[in-house]
């Protein structure tokens, strides 16, 4: 499966790049969307051609942090992944952009699982993850919020100890508070339920999940 959405991320990056070069054929004063379209080829592994938009991007205005944003893109890319994180570190301290800050923190964290440094890695995205859940705006938070309940998972896996596992139950739960829940937030709550011993919970969260698929399956028969 990790094959497939890899394959599917790629797919998504590439329709980004053909939508970029459309936008910029229309407004090519618009920095964003070097920005973005720099971003998305770097992420199909076009990092010489991502560097030429990232020269325009400069040349029309973009933002210092920005750019250094993609140039950290960029050197994820190409597998620095201790350097690209650095980048990012270093976008957090200088930028007053939420969205940026977001994205840096996220990125962070992917550079730190390439790295698959073990539990140390593990704790250290945790850190990572609960101050940017303190400190970025809550329009901005639900990705973090994933990307924490999956490392307090990860950490309760490595180590057998249930403190994660009812931190990571505490984060979903926080998640679905947001209106944020999918189906996927309640099958990870109904394992983590059982993990923890709390029946009860996992019961009622697997119906849950029933009504997701039902709800799902009604859209399907209508469409």
């Amino acid at each position: 499966s990790t094959l497939l959405a890899s394959s599917a991320a790629s797919d998504v990056y590439k329709r980004q790049c053909v939508n970029y070069e459309k936008a910029l054929q229309i407004d090519q004063n618009n920095e964003s969307y070097y920005r973005d379209y720099a971003i998305a080829l770097a992420k199909c592994g076009k990092t010489e051609e991502a560097k030429q938009i990232l020269t325009s991007a400069k040349e029309k205005g973009l933002d210092s942090v920005e750019a250094d944003y993609v140039e950290g893109e960029m050197l994820f890319s190409e597998k620095a992944y201790q350097q690209a994180k650095q980048v990012f570190q270093n976008c957090i301290s200088k930028t007053e952009d939420s969205y940026i800050k977001m994205r840096s923190y996220i990125m962070m964290v992917q550079c730190i699982d390439k790295m698959d440094t073990g539990m140390v890695g593990i704790k250290e995205k945790i850190q990572i993850l609960e101050e940017a859940e303190r400190t970025l705006p809550r329009e901005n938070s639900i990705g973090i919020l994933e990307e924490l309940a999956q490392a307090y998972c990860d950490a309760g896996n490595e180590s057998d100890d249930a403190a994660y596992e009812k931190k990571a139950i505490d984060v979903f739960k926080q998640i679905k508070k947001q209106g944020m829940g999918s189906y996927d937030t309640e099958y990870n709550l109904a394992v983590l339920y059982q993990n923890v011993g709390d029946y009860a919970n996992a019961a009622e969260t697997l119906n849950s999940c029933l009504l997701y698929t039902s709800d799902a399956a009604d859209e399907a028969r209508s469409v």
